[in-house]
């Protein structure tokens, strides 16, 4: 179907497809802090100009976000029984830190666009 796709009339459908075939992804930008407005807004209308598209369309080839990790934190706790007989939470037991970072939330903002941009 994408084979089909990227002849398309759609100027979408058409693109994207391009882009999945050719293997041109989005590219994404991750960050502990938001991005500035000024960044957004130019990514956008470049986007517009470099694309020929509309700004209802430029939706289906950016977007913005935030992700969280949160690997350990969930109703059911590991627990383990120590030789002198106490259970305790695997993330309290462990010498190891990074059992101990898998217990934290790590939260990342992201910028994703099409790859035909650089910043």
């Amino acid at each position: 179907a994408i084979k089909m796709w990227q002849n398309h009339e759609d100027k979408i459908l058409n693109t994207l497809s391009n882009c999945l075939l050719r293997r041109k992804l989005f590219k994404v930008k991750l960050s502990n802090e938001e991005f500035s407005i000024e960044l957004k807004t130019d990514l956008k209308s470049r986007l517009e100009n470099e694309l020929g598209i509309t700004k209802s369309e430029v939706k289906y080839f950016y977007d913005e976000g935030s992700i969280s990790n949160s690997a350990y934190l969930s109703q059911q706790r590991i627990y383990i029984l120590t030789k002198k007989g106490n259970i305790i939470d695997i993330a309290d037991a462990a010498d190891l830190p990074n059992i101990q970072a898998l217990s934290k939330i790590v939260k990342k903002n992201y910028i994703c666009w099409a790859k035909n941009l650089t910043l």
